[in-house]
């Protein structure tokens, strides 16, 4: 069983050398709350600065317990601690574990109290004795100091600062570092340090100090909660607990908690019950910005037992949600135990945190891809900006689409994992900023990750080890503009029937305006017809709602000034498809005081032209309006001629004279008043009415 343990004090002074300033220490002063449980094979106390360690196993069973430090082994470096032997056989050694990925690969140095020395490589289970020999024999409760001091390929073992053996290494296997008890014995630690020169990434002009809160006891307990998922709007958290009585299957796995956020606080959490959660490890990944399509842990039986390990859909139903359905992608595979993914916010780009075979260390960073066909493309690696030869996991991709926030222990932090930031520079989702560590207001010494943020960028919810109700608790931080994701636009509303105002479950799809280059899609639930969407600012956006039996609605709207976070609500009505129904065409666009279409208007046309020949029997008037600014005679020409303009694209796309008639109202039938600029606005339209079917 890997254990992660958590060291209190860490000493990092950026852009000084090795070997001034340690890059690491500990001097076990924490508190024994802050450190997880040993398992069966070892016990631990912290006690007068030691660390001390009894292995209970009467057989000659190793057992570790270690952390992960970002350690460069192409660079200079060296590692350092003292030993006592309290009460152990003189054959029961004792030493440090490093480049560690678990305990069945790692290097390790042991020295027991008759003198025989061992240094040992571990490789997918099996061991390899590197060198041994034998030094000066100890008694119990004499102190013992080991140091490796490294170059890029090789180690120096020193013991009580003499050198005993010059031994070449190959590549590390991970970056965990700790303590090794081959055999049963009771062993202190005084101290341990690691020195090498470093300098963390950080993001510039951060502040010294952050609010940083822990949820609280209606979502913490004394059990390990973990990847928090908070919900665009900043109301819903989705997270897993293992060990809790109230999982519904087994409390050794995980299952899917939820909580909301209230003016009082945050809700007791619940177990968000079957079919999410079955006997697996069940967690949310990703959610869509209207909460109402989830993306999943693990694959589903069509009862919702457990199948097997994957990623899986569901989507909200009237009773719930639906039973998950597996989600197929070509060349996946994962060598690692573990693995983490999000979706970005309009659903077409994944990114998985696995390991495969050109992974550079354990687990990496991967992008896969939605075609148009509603197929994902198999993965490919991020590369050597985001990927190192540690272990990268959680990634989160906030609500522009662009900005990237993952843990990683394979560049210089503050602890074990530390999360970073990236920005994508460009579509291919290949090319990325240099990683920046977000600062020691939010990576601790100890292990911190599963980073989410919602669409306002207002704060960030995260996992840490550090002033915990239990194991792992969930934090909310209050983030500076430096730490925030880019503006965004939450558009939300109601899909509704535009005759019996009646909520109704539809698909809408959003598309840049000028290009028409979709970006993504959005359902309305059934029960109230709400749906939601993150719209990056700088551009100009057209959504599209339709369902079957009404006609479709298109409707636009313009963020290219948009500088900060902005929540619009706009209802969108379908339009029941028979005969005498009006329908305004809010897409269509013409040159000013004139009758010429604009590029923008292609796509609201081409709509129409698809309606109309998907019912060959349907006959529409095409009505122009305009405000009333201007002479009546003027008005009236204006809008004939715009109606006029839009038959007209329709009869040359195929659609036959005698089914499209123009129509000019001028200034007759407002729907506002003409006193405001809004209400002017909205009496210029195009409308179509159905004739006949």
């Amino acid at each position: 069983m890997r254990i992660i343990f958590v060291l209190h004090f860490l000493v990092i002074i950026v852009s000084q050398a090795f070997p001034q300033s340690p890059w690491f220490t500990d001097s076990f002063n924490n508190n024994i709350n802050q450190w997880p449980e040993m398992g069966e094979k070892m016990s631990r106390v912290i006690e007068n600065g030691k660390l001390k360690m009894v292995h209970k196993d009467k057989g000659a069973e190793r057992a570790c317990i270690w952390k992960s430090v970002y350690l460069d082994q192409k660079r200079d470096f060296s590692i350092s601690a003292t030993f006592t032997h309290m009460k152990s056989p003189a054959e029961s050694g004792c030493g440090v574990v490093f480049g560690l990925r678990d305990e069945a690969n790692c290097y390790s140095f042991t020295y027991c109290p008759n003198g025989v020395w061992r240094f040992t490589k571990y490789q997918a289970g099996r061991k390899y004795v590197v060198r041994e020999g034998n030094g000066k024999p100890y008694t119990t409760k004499e102190s013992w100091q080991m140091k490796i001091s490294g170059k890029p390929g090789s180690v120096a073992i020193l013991i009580n600062d003499a050198v005993v053996a010059q031994i070449p290494v190959g590549i590390w296997m991970g970056l965990g570092i700790g303590f090794e008890l081959p055999y049963k014995g009771n062993v202190s630690v005084d101290d341990i340090s690691i020195e090498q020169e470093n300098t963390i990434n950080l993001l510039p002009e951060f502040p010294d100090t952050l609010e940083r809160i822990n949820l609280g006891v209606n979502v913490n307990s004394i059990h390990q909660e973990k990847v928090p998922l908070i919900s665009h709007d900043g109301q819903t958290l989705y997270f897993a607990v293992y060990g809790d009585p109230g999982n519904i299957k087994n409390p050794e796995n995980d299952d899917i908690w939820i909580t909301k956020r209230t003016l009082s606080g945050w809700t007791p959490r619940a177990n968000i019950g079957a079919p999410l959660n079955n006997s697996g490890h069940n967690f949310v990944i990703s959610a869509s910005p209207d909460n109402n399509f989830l993306l999943l842990n693990n694959r589903y039986n069509v009862d919702g037992s457990f199948m097997g390990i994957g990623l899986s859909t569901t989507h909200r139903i009237q009773t719930g949600w639906s039973v998950p359905q597996e989600l197929r992608i070509p060349g996946y595979y994962n060598l690692a135990d573990n693995k983490e993914a999000c979706l970005s916010p309009e659903g077409k780009v994944l990114i998985f945190a696995i390991q495969q075979e050109d992974s550079r260390g354990d687990r990496d960073l991967y992008v896969s891809f939605l075609s148009p066909q509603g197929f994902w493309s198999g993965p490919v690696n991020l590369g050597d900006q985001l990927n190192t030869f540690g272990t990268e996991m959680s990634p989160f991709i906030a609500a522009d689409g662009v900005t990237l926030y993952y843990a990683t222990n394979g560049l210089p932090g503050y602890g074990s994992h530390d999360i970073f930031m990236s920005k994508r520079l460009d579509d291919t989702w290949l090319n990325w900023s240099k990683p920046q560590n977000l600062g020691s207001q939010i990576n601790t010494p100890g292990w911190d990750a599963y980073y989410t943020v919602p669409a306002s960028g207002e704060f960030a919810y995260m996992v840490s080890t550090a002033g915990t109700i239990g194991k792992e608790d969930i934090f909310r931080i209050t983030l500076p503009g430096v730490a925030r994701p880019g503006p965004v636009a939450l558009l939300s509303g109601r899909v509704l029937n535009s005759k019996t105002l009646e909520p109704l479950e539809a698909a809408i799809s959003f598309s840049e305006l000028e290009t028409d280059a979709n970006i993504g899609i959005a359902r309305s639930e059934p029960v109230e017809g709400r749906y939601k969407m993150a719209l990056p600012a700088g551009k100009m956006y057209s959504f599209l709602a339709e369902k079957d039996n009404f006609i479709p609605v298109l409707d636009n709207i313009d963020l290219t000034k948009l500088e900060t976070y902005t929540e619009i609500e706009r209802d969108l009505y379908l339009t029941p498809m028979e005969p005498g129904q009006i329908v305004r065409m809010n897409n269509i666009f013409f040159d000013f005081d004139k009758a010429s279409l604009r590029k923008a208007s292609l796509h609201q046309l081409n709509r129409i032209v698809m309606m109309l020949k998907e019912n060959p029997r349907m006959k529409i008037e095409i009505a122009g309006h305009t405000d009333n600014m201007g002479a009546d005679t003027y008005n009236q020409k204006l809008s004939e001629n715009r109606a006029k303009a839009v038959v007209d694209y329709l009869i040359k796309a195929g659609i036959t004279k005698d089914r499209v008639t123009p129509k000019g109202y001028g200034e007759a039938v407002p729907v506002a008043s003409n006193e405001t600029e809004e209400g002017r606005q909205l009496n210029r339209r195009v409308e179509f009415k159905i004739l006949t079917m």
